[in-house]
This record gives C-alpha cells, sequence and structure tokens, in this order.
C-alpha cells in the first residue's frame, strides 16, 4: 500500500494510505524509549511533565526519542540525566512496546535503571519546561494508578514490563 506523508514536525508524522487516503491515515513517530528508574530503596522514579493533549500535567515514566546513530540504551541514559538529573549503574532492556498500535506507528524499548546515582554531567533536555522527578513506591503507583492519578498508557505498560524483569530476577 502506498505510504503518503501528509504533515511532519519534529514529533510526528501524519501518514495517508493509498488513493485519497480513503483506506486511512495514522501517526508515525520515531523510535523512542520509556525508563522506569528505580533507586536503592525501591523506589520507582518518574517525571511530572506538561501533557498539552490532556490540557494538564501528567506522571509519565522517563521517556525520549533515540537520536541519530544512538541504541535504545544509550538513549534511556542520555534521557535519564536530562530528566531526573541521575545515572544508572546498570540500564536493563527489559521490552519493546507499540502503544495505540493501530492508529501510531511508535517502536518504544522500555529500560530499568538501576544503581541510581546523581549525575554531575550537566546535561539539560530539550524540554520548554522542565520535568519535575517524582518517586512512588510500587505500592503507591498502584494507587495513583487506580486513582486516576497516573493514566498514561505507555508508562503503565513499561512498568507491567520492569515487574516482570523483576520477579524474573528475583528466581
Amino acid at each position: 500500500m502506498e505510504r503518503r506523508l501528509l504533515y511532519s514536525d519534529r514529533y510526528f508524522d501524519v501518514v495517508g494510505l493509498g488513493a485519497g487516503d480513503a483506506d486511512g491515515s495514522f501517526l508515525a513517530s520515531r523510535p523512542a524509549v520509556a525508563v522506569v528508574a528505580i533507586d536503592d530503596d525501591g523506589g520507582w522514579w518518574f517525571v511530572r511533565e506538561p501533557a498539552p493533549a490532556a490540557a494538564s500535567a501528567a506522571i509519565v515514566a522517563v521517556t525520549g526519542v533515540v537520536e541519530g546513530a544512538e541504541t535504545p540504551t544509550a538513549s534511556a541514559d542520555r534521557e535519564l540525566r536530562e530528566e531526573l538529573g541521575r545515572a544508572a549503574g546498570r540500564l536493563v532492556h527489559v521490552g519493546t512496546i507499540r502503544p495505540w498500535v493501530k492508529y501510531l506507528d511508535l517502536t518504544v524499548d522500555v529500560c530499568a535503571a538501576i544503581g541510581l546515582r546523581a549525575d554531575d554531567s550537566g546535561a539539560v533536555g530539550d524540554e520548554a519546561v522542565a520535568p519535575q522527578p517524582v518517586r512512588y513506591t510500587p505500592e503507591e503507583f498502584d494507587a495513583a494508578m487506580v486513582s486516576g492519578e497516573i493514566v498514561d498508557g505507555m508508562t503503565i505498560a513499561a512498568v507491567a514490563l520492569v515487574r516482570r524483569w523483576l520477579a524474573d530476577s528475583a528466581d
């Protein structure tokens, strides 16, 4: 099926399929990473940042676009430093997700970051408003998800993959 670029910006392309796009269209985005950062006390770190589509702030995993020839783990390391101001002693790729697969061509590599330490590299992200770090215990995360405080599907899916990895690692 013929793909036709209808619109493009820094983050997304709108792609049409077929003659007159009668067969539908979808969004496409660059490959990305989502990081669930876990501190030595078992706390999970996320960020609160503006979510324009929701007209509010949202609590989300550390995320970002894979730049150039970066590997997913190199991108995860960069985003962790930029958004949380922390570095990981170890980054582990735990899986890949395709959020909203019917209408969004996006592959997100999910990483767990463990052995967190303060980052002194001075890395600065590209967000117009700096993300605010937020820490939850696993139980607090679950309560925040149930209450509707955390609603981002990509974050919830990333946590599910990290939980599975943690359970498998404990065996």
